[in-house]
C-alpha cells in the first residue's frame, strides 16, 4: 500500500501543470464564438422577422436630401454579408432648370451598403451605393451648367457659399454604365456611350477621395480609356471644381470614338486605335499635364498610314471656361515629322503646324505622296496647306491646298508641277477595284482650282507651259480652259476626265493651231515621220486611256483639219498618177515624197476609223479630193481620188496626144487632165490603181466641163471680169458628178 502511494506521488510529481495563459486563449475563443453566434443569431433574426422594406422612406428621404434631386425606389430586400439593401430599382430624377424627359439616373438592380448596428436599432444609414447596369444622363443646359455641378444644392441655394453637396459616400461604383450626353448650350444632338465603370472611394465634404473610371468604347479590340486618380477636398462648386492628380490611359482605344465622345463631331471619318499614359494635374480649375501616346492603322477618307505613329504631348486648360491647349505636339513616323499645336474651345477645335518628311499613301497609287515641307491650319471639318514642296512618283509639285468636310472633301488648291509623266504614272497608278470601277481618289472630292505644268510627256510628245483651271465633281476632272504648247504650236481648249470606270475615260474639246504635224502623230498613232508640216486642228473627241492601249483604237468625234507647206514622204502622188496614165516620162516626178500645199477636210471617227467625204490636198501642180476611211490605229485605209493636173503639166503629159493616155486618164476641153483612182494599203505604204469604171462612166459623157485653177488657189494672169460675167469655178470633183448627172432634154421647138 505504502509502495502504491509512493508510485502515485511519483507519477503525480511527472505530471505537467495547467498553463493559466492557455485557459485564457480558450475562454476568449469561445466568447468571441459566442458574441459571432449571437451577432449571426441576431441579424438572422432581423432577416426573418425584420421587413427591411419599411425602411424604403428612410433611404429615399437620404438619398433625396444628399442628392437634392427626387429619388423613387423599388422594393428592398436584405443581404447579411455584408449588409446591405437589395434595391429592384432606382430612379433619381432630374433636377430643376435641366429640361429633360429622361431621369438622371436609373437602374434595375443597384446594392445600398448600410450601418450594422444602426440598423439592429431600426435606423438605415447609408454608407455605399453599388448600381448595376444604370443609365446616367448628362445635360448642359443653355446656361452652360452641366447637371451633375449641382448635385446636393437645390435651386436658390448659394452654391459657393455652401459646401458641395454634403453628400457622405464610402463608396459609390458604377458597372457597366450606360452615360448619354445632351449639350444643350451647343445644340448638339443626344450621344450615348456604353460601357462604363466608375469607382469612387472616400467621398465627403472635406475629404480626399479616389476615382478609378474606365470606358469602354464600341468597336473591335479592347477599346478602354481609363482614368486613376485622387481628387479633393470636395470645393464648393463640387467634383468638377476640385481638384486633381492622376493618369489617363488609352489602351487600343479607336481615334474615331474618342473624337466622338470628345463631341468634336458625331461623324469624324478618323479610322486607327490609340494606346499610352498621359499624367494630369487640375489645380484651381486650370489643367496641365504631358504624355506619350502610340496611334496604329490611322487612315481619314479612305486614305491610310502603313506605318505606326508616335505623339509626345503637353496639354493644358481652363475647365471653367472650357478651353483647352495641346502644346508642344510632337508627331512622328515613317521618318517625318509633324509639330504644332491643338487648341480646342466652345466652338471646336484648330491645329496649326509644319510638315518634314512624311510620307503619305495615296489610294489612287501604288506609291506614296511624299511630303517634304508644308506649313497647315486645320479644325474639325477643314484643312488647309501651304508652303508645301511634295513629290509623287517622278512628279515634283509646290503650292497649297484646302479642304472642307472630310467625309465628302471639297477642295479648293493652286499647284505647280514640274513635269507629268503619263507612261510612268500609269504604272505607278492602282490596279481597277472588283466590279470595274476605279480606286480613284478622286470619287467623293469636288471643289477646283489652278493647275500649272512646266512639262507633261506622253511618249514622243511633250506638253509645255500647261496651264488649267480645273474642277472636280464626283470622280470626274475638267479642265477649261486649257492652255499649253505642244510640237512647235498652241493647244487650247478644254479636257473632262472621268475617273469612276476602271480605265479613265476622255473627252477633248481642243484647237491645235500650226502644231508640226509629224511630232503630234508620231506620239498619238501609228503613223511615225509620215506627214509633216504646220498643222491646225479642231477637234470634239473621246477615247479610253488603258494600260498597253494606243489611244487611236479607242477615238471617236469629230475633226477638221487644215495642213499647210507639208510632206508625205510615203509616196509622190505626182508619180504615181504619170504611172496610172502613162505619161511618167513625160513629167518631172523624181522626189520620193509629195509636197502639200494645203491639206484640208472633216474627219468623222468611231472606234479609232476616220471617214471623210471632203478631204482635199493641193500641191504644185494639181490637186487632189477624196472619200472614203482610214484606221488611225494600224493605219490602213480604202479611198476614192480624183486627182486634177493644171493645164501646164497636162501639155506635158500630152494632152494633145489624146489617144496615147492610158484609159483611166480623162480630159476637158481646157486641156486639164482628171485621173480617178483608187488607194489602199496604208498611209506608210500605200497602194494605186486606176479606177476603170468611173473612167469609163466620165468618158460616156466625152467631155469634163471646168477648169482647175480656181480650186489651186492662184490668182488669174487677168483681171476677172464682172462677177455677173465670171462663170462659178468647179473643182474636179464637182465636175466629175456633174458629168454623171443625166442631162436634161432639150426642150421641143414650138410649132409654127
Amino acid at each position: 500500500m505504502t509502495s502504491c502511494r509512493r508510485a502515485h506521488s511519483r507519477f503525480a510529481a511527472v505530471a505537467p501543470r495547467a498553463n493559466p495563459y492557455h485557459k485564457s486563449v480558450r475562454r476568449g475563443l469561445l466568447i468571441t464564438a459566442a458574441v459571432v453566434a449571437v451577432l449571426v443569431a441576431a441579424l438572422a433574426a432581423v432577416v426573418l422577422l425584420i421587413d427591411v422594406d419599411r425602411f424604403r422612406p428612410q433611404v429615399e428621404e437620404q438619398l433625396e436630401s444628399r442628392l437634392a434631386r427626387p429619388v423613387e425606389m423599388g422594393r428592398i430586400g436584405l443581404r447579411l454579408f455584408p449588409p446591405a439593401f437589395r434595391v429592384e430599382q432606382l430612379v433619381v430624377r432630374e433636377a430643376e432648370g435641366f429640361p429633360s424627359s429622361r431621369p438622371f439616373v436609373s437602374a434595375e438592380n443597384v446594392s445600398v451598403r448600410i450601418g450594422l448596428l444602426p440598423l439592429l436599432r431600426g435606423q438605415a444609414h447609408i454608407h455605399s451605393l453599388i448600381l448595376d447596369r444604370p443609365a446616367v444622363e448628362l445635360v448642359k443646359n443653355a446656361q452652360g451648367v452641366w447637371n451633375y455641378s449641382t448635385i446636393g444644392r437645390r435651386a436658390g441655394d448659394p452654391g459657393a457659399a455652401r459646401e458641395a453637396s454634403g453628400i457622405a459616400l464610402d463608396r459609390l461604383a458604377i458597372a457597366g454604365g450606360r452615360i448619354a450626353v445632351t449639350d444643350l448650350a451647343k445644340k448638339t444632338p443626344r450621344a450615348v456611350y456604353d460601357g462604363i465603370d466608375l469607382d469612387l472611394a472616400n467621398f465627403a465634404p472635406g475629404r480626399e477621395y479616389q476615382i478609378g473610371a474606365t470606358i469602354h468604347l464600341p468597336g473591335d479590340g479592347r477599346q478602354r480609356v481609363a482614368l486613376q486618380g485622387r481628387g479633393g477636398p470636395l470645393a464648393p462648386g463640387g467634383i468638377a471644381a476640385s481638384n486633381f492628380r492622376g493618369k489617363l490611359t488609352l489602351d487600343g482605344a479607336s481615334l474615331d470614338g474618342l473624337l466622338k465622345f470628345a463631341r468634336t463631331d458625331s461623324s469624324s471619318g478618323w479610322n486607327g486605335s490609340a494606346t499610352g499614359e498621359a499624367d494630369l494635374e487640375i489645380e484651381d480649375r486650370k489643367l496641365k499635364g504631358k504624355g506619350d501616346f502610340r496611334l496604329d492603322g490611322v487612315g481619314i477618307g479612305g486614305v491610310w498610314l502603313a506605318y505606326p505613329i508616335s505623339v509626345a504631348l503637353g496639354v493644358s486648360g481652363d475647365l471653367e471656361r472650357e478651353t483647352f491647349e495641346i502644346s508642344p505636339l510632337t508627331v512622328q513616323g515613317g521618318g517625318g515629322e509633324v509639330t504644332g499645336a491643338i487648341s480646342a474651345a466652345d466652338a471646336g477645335f484648330t491645329a496649326s503646324g509644319s510638315i518634314r518628311n512624311i510620307t503619305v499613301p495615296l489610294a489612287a497609287f501604288t506609291e506614296p505622296l511624299k511630303i517634304q515641307t508644308a506649313n497647315f491650319r486645320t479644325d474639325r471639318q477643314s484643312a488647309k496647306i501651304d508652303g508645301m514642296q511634295a513629290s509623287l512618283g517622278p512628279s515634283n509639285f509646290r503650292g497649297g491646298i484646302g479642304i472642307r468636310d472630310f467625309a465628302a472633301p471639297s477642295v479648293t488648291f493652286s499647284v505647280a508641277i514640274d513635269q507629268i509623266d503619263v507612261e510612268r504614272m500609269q504604272k505607278i497608278a492602282a490596279p481597277p477595284r472588283a466590279g470595274g470601277e476605279s480606286p480613284g481618289a478622286f470619287r467623293k472630292v469636288r471643289g477646283g482650282g489652278d493647275l500649272q505644268i512646266r512639262e507633261v510627256r506622253y511618249e514622243n510628245l511633250t506638253l509645255s507651259q500647261v496651264k488649267a483651271a480645273c474642277a472636280l465633281e464626283d470622280g470626274v476632272a475638267r479642265l477649261s480652259p486649257v492652255q499649253a504648247a505642244v510640237a512647235g504650236g498652241s493647244l487650247s481648249g478644254a479636257v473632262a476626265i472621268d475617273t469612276r470606270p476602271a480605265n479613265a475615260v476622255y473627252a477633248v474639246k481642243a484647237r491645235l493651231e500650226r502644231v508640226e504635224a509629224n511630232q503630234l502623230l508620231s506620239a498619238t498613232t501609228a503613223l511615225k515621220n509620215v506627214v509633216s508640216g504646220s498643222l491646225t486642228l479642231d477637234a470634239d473627241t473621246r477615247f479610253v486611256q488603258a494600260p498597253g492601249q494606243e489611244i487611236a483604237r479607242t477615238l471617236g468625234g469629230k475633226a477638221r483639219v487644215r495642213m499647210e507647206n507639208g510632206k508625205i514622204e510615203s509616196f509622190n502622188l505626182l508619180k504615181e498618177m504619170a504611172i496610172l496614165g502613162k505619161f511618167l516620162g513625160a513629167v518631172s516626178a523624181k522626189d520620193p515624197f509629195t509636197s502639200v500645199l494645203a491639206l484640208t477636210g472633216t474627219v468623222d471617227i468611231e472606234n479609232g476609223v476616220g471617214r471623210t467625204s471632203d478631204l482635199r490636198m493641193e500641191f504644185d501642180g494639181g490637186a487632189m479630193d477624196a472619200e472614203g476611211i482610214v484606221n488611225l490605229a494600224d493605219q490602213s485605209m480604202n479611198f476614192r481620188l480624183t486627182t486634177a493636173l493644171s493645164a501646164d503639166l497636162s501639155r506635158q503629159a500630152g494632152v494633145n496626144q489624146i489617144t496615147n493616155l492610158a484609159a483611166a486618164v480623162l480630159a476637158n476641153d481646157k486641156g486639164e487632165l482628171v485621173i480617178p483612182s483608187l488607194a489602199t494599203g496604208s498611209m506608210a505604204n500605200p497602194r494605186f490603181a486606176p479606177d476603170l469604171e468611173r473612167a469609163a462612166a466620165m468618158k460616156l459623157k466625152r467631155t469634163l466641163p471646168g477648169a482647175i485653177g480656181g480650186i489651186l488657189g492662184r490668182k488669174p494672169d487677168k483681171a476677172p471680169a464682172p462677177r455677173e460675167e465670171t462663170p462659178k469655178q468647179k473643182s474636179p470633183l464637182e465636175s466629175i458628178l456633174d458629168v454623171l448627172k443625166p442631162k436634161a432634154e432639150p426642150a421641143p421647138k414650138p410649132k409654127p
